[in-house]
């Protein structure tokens, strides 16, 4: 099938009918095409400003789009423009409905009539095309928009530009839309007039809406995970040593850790830890402070970890050596 071009962003259109009185087969074949329209939907083309009098409510359902039965492509990214080929079933419920106009929101908005204050939004417009129907193809009125008795129809429209949006979140692309036509057969109807008025409805009952409508295209979004690991924790350790004698000076012969080792000669710590070595506590009296980091073991599994340092105190007056301790424990939650 060829397609041919109207204007830009326009929206080139096959038709594939198999129509029917009821559910008896009737085949046919169409070209169908027509412009986007860039300054608003059906509205637009009713009438604005929209005013209670004006404003379409679409309450027949004389024809409508039932149902997407097959897409191309089948996926889309969520918030960008791709051109969609897709063959909708379309039900017709009574004869001789003239100039039928299919109205797509092709903007990502959720209002098919595109009915506020000032009938925003971009759709495209589709007409029956006859030049080419055979077969039992329909031109009731004899004017150059086609048009369709009763039965059930498989149209095919190539739309473009359509916005990759899916506004129910349920993972497929919605594209609202609106059908129009014309009950009085004297209507007069032009395929691709520019101002698109040709494809009004009569009234502002005569149309069809579904501001949900879907198709099935997968919506695609970025999608990802972020992992987080904790390989190493540093933690800051103070040593004090206290004399607890009420009468007795000592002298600390010894600090060590049972994980860090040799606090006096360990790499990295500050002056203070070597300086306790030798140094005398007066009854009572608590050592200045030594301070040193170390990381924590098996970061990996959290949890508590407790470690002790050992301290050899030495009675200066007699030479009486005594070993005492301290401990710490620390907690790292690594979830």
């Amino acid at each position: 099938m060829k397609y041919r071009t109207r204007s830009w962003f326009p929206v080139l259109l096959s038709l594939l009918v198999l129509g029917a009185f009821l559910s008896v087969p009737q085949a046919a074949s169409a070209d169908i095409d027509g412009p986007t329209i860039s300054d608003g939907c059906m509205q637009t083309a009713f009438g604005t400003p929209v005013t209670n009098a004006n404003r379409l409510n679409c309450t027949a359902n004389d024809i409508k789009l039932s149902k997407a039965t097959s897409v191309s492509p089948s996926t889309c990214v969520e918030g960008t423009f791709f051109d969609l080929t897709a063959t909708f079933e379309t039900v017709v419920t009574a004869n001789a409905r003239y100039d039928a106009g299919f109205f797509f929101r092709t903007d990502g908005g959720t209002n098919a009539r595109g009915d506020g204050t000032d009938a925003t939004g971009t759709c495209s417009l589709s007409q029956l095309n006859g030049a080419s129907l055979t077969d039992g193809g329909k031109n009731l009125d004899g004017d150059t928009c086609w048009d369709l008795n009763a039965g059930t129809y498989s149209l095919t429209f190539e739309i473009l530009h359509v916005f990759c949006h899916d506004s129910d979140a349920d993972g497929f692309l919605n594209l609202p839309n609106c059908t129009s036509w014309h009950s009085n057969q004297g209507t007069a109807c032009t395929v691709g007039n520019t101002d698109e008025t040709d494809a009004k409805p009569d009234t502002k009952s005569k149309c069809v809406c579904d501001d949900t409508f879907q198709v099935p295209v997968t919506v695609e979004s970025p999608t990802g995970a972020v992992s987080k690991t904790a390989t190493k924790a540093v933690v800051t350790y103070e040593v004090t040593v206290t004399n607890n004698s009420a009468t007795r000076t000592v002298k600390i012969n010894s600090v060590v850790d049972d994980v860090y080792g040799d606090l006096t000669t360990k790499a990295g710590a500050p002056t203070a830890c070597s300086t306790l070595i030798g140094a005398q506590l007066a009854p009572g009296a608590t050592s200045t402070a030594c301070q040193f980091t170390g990381e924590y073991l098996n970061p990996g599994t959290g949890g508590d970890k407790k470690n002790i340092v050992t301290a050899q105190l030495e009675d200066t007056g007699n030479g009486a050596k005594a070993s005492v301790t301290g401990f710490t424990t620390i907690n790292v939650n690594l979830a």
